[in-house]
């Protein structure tokens, strides 16, 4: 219960409150179940104080300090808290219904399970807050910043009234950055703030820190709906900096998402092991030396965003990439169906904007290196239909960067194609005669191309198969 003498403190004077908290800063603020409703608490300092269960409904709170305050299971119904600084305040099961909180700040607050229903939360920042079954049904957020505000599918966001949002805050400068519609003469059309972010299903995150095989994963993922049917789908895919990697599942709302998480993750390390076992053994009956440095130069190429989307074409999907340059960071939303033509759009946008690659000038000419790319596909017929298609799809690539200006093009990228080509030329070795012909033709390519891999070829013996030595880079 309340401590009545500090009760009856705060409804005397916000004045002699205010001067005794300032001299008592350790002592507890005990108000839990007090009834303070229509009380005027204009700019007092509630920091830190037990507010829980607290009747605040209509209560003046304009500019309040509320900062780590517990008002679990408050009623705030009708209360006015503008320019309230709610700070890591806990409102979890608070009742705010009607509650007018225009330009509070309430980043990192709990309100998982409150009621905002027709509340005026116009201009909030709700930066990093926890809104998990979190009611804002008639709630006005046009102006609130969302940034990492973490909602789920029982997050209620029907007949919201929101005519632009912003999704960064900046901290320095105090104001909210990243507009939503960007166009400033746009807004929401009615309806399509919950269109864009209501979540249906839960999610899944999975993490991976040292690259990720997209062949290994894709093939995880089917064997994982076998047993849960298209409750499991990818809803978003976020390129960290380097080659590390995060994967969004959404999941039905009644799955258990740990045992998800870690099936998959174990299906992926067999997938994973089991081919990278098939390359090795490749290179093994071709002589290879530094196998390492090939399966390397395969996992780039895989982590190539535009060889993600072609691997996930065939869903619609939301892919983020955030490019971390070296002082500076960028982040690109792409909502897309990425079906037929649109497939090809998005994967050049992405790797225009994207600043993970170093940009290298490389002089060779399309025609100068046609001749060659034709002969490759040729030989490529003659594959296996799945290692067919993938050399197939690795040299359209490989032209259609050379297709680009000397300096729009990315040697790491090509690069990685080009040892691609390798890992496929591996896998066939064993069931196509003209496999070593294959290696020597990428190779002429990457001279061609001033790309080396290096590859060092020793010619072969009498009775000898023909060696190849992949020197490690320098």
């Amino acid at each position: 219960m309340a401590n009545q003498h500090q009760v009856d403190r705060l409804k005397r004077s916000i004045q002699e409150w205010n001067e005794w908290r300032q001299e008592n800063l350790r002592v507890k603020v005990n108000l839990s179940a007090a009834d303070l409703r229509d009380t005027n608490l204009i700019e007092s300092d509630l920091r830190d104080a037990d507010l829980s269960g607290a009747n605040l409904s209509s209560a003046n709170l304009n500019s309040a300090n509320l900062s780590g305050a517990n008002l679990r299971d408050a009623n705030l119904s009708g209360a006015n808290l503008r320019d309230a600084y709610l700070s890591g305040a806990n409102l979890s099961s608070a009742n705010l219904n009607s509650a007018h909180l225009n330009s509070a700040y309430l980043s990192g607050a709990n309100l998982s399970g409150a009621d905002f229903n027709r509340a005026n939360l116009s201009d909030v920042n709700f930066t990093a807050t926890q809104a998990l079954d979190t009611h804002f049904c008639g709630a006005v957020l046009t102006g609130a910043c969302i940034e990492d505000w973490n909602i789920n599918s029982k997050t209620n966001l029907q007949d919201v009234v929101c005519e632009y949002i912003f999704t960064k805050y900046d901290p320095n400068n105090k104001e909210f950055t990243d507009r939503r519609p960007h166009d400033p003469n746009q807004i929401f059309a009615p309806g399509e703030f919950i269109k864009r972010y209501q979540i249906v299903l839960e999610t899944v995150d999975l993490f991976f820190n040292d690259g990720i095989d997209w062949k290994a994963f894709s093939a995880s993922l089917q064997e994982l709906k076998t047993q849960y049917g298209e409750d499991l789908n990818v809803q978003a895919i976020e390129q960290k900096a380097g080659s590390s990697f995060v994967v969004r599942l959404g999941v039905a709302s009644d799955l258990d998402k740990g045992t998800i998480e870690r099936q998959l993750k174990e299906f992926y390390e067999i997938k994973l092991n089991a081919l990278e076992a098939e390359y090795r053994a490749k290179f093994q009956d071709l002589k290879i030396q530094h196998s390492d440095e090939i399966i390397a130069l395969h996992r780039q190429h895989n982590a190539d965003m535009r060889e993600i989307t072609k691997l996930l074409a065939s869903k619609p999907i939301t892919v983020e990439a955030k490019a971390m340059a070296e002082n500076q960071s960028s982040s690109h939303t792409f909502n897309n169906n990425m079906q037929g033509a649109t497939i090809g759009n998005f994967a050049n946008t992405m790797q225009d904007q994207s600043s993970m690659q170093a940009t290298q000038y490389i002089g060779a000419k399309l025609d100068e290196v046609a001749p060659l790319i034709q002969s490759l596909r040729g030989m490529a017929e003659s594959f296996p239909q799945e290692q067919r298609t993938e050399a197939l799809e690795h040299l359209e690539d490989l032209e259609t960067d050379l297709k680009e200006p000397p300096e729009k093009r990315k040697s790491s990228r090509m690069k990685a194609t080009l040892g691609a080509l390798l890992a496929v030329a591996t896998v066939v070795s064993g069931a196509v005669a003209g496999a070593n012909e294959f290696v020597d033709q990428v190779q002429q390519l990457s001279e061609k191309l001033g790309i080396p891999l290096p590859i060092e070829q020793v010619q072969p013996q009498s009775q000898q198969p023909k060696t190849i030595d992949i020197k490690a880079n320098e």
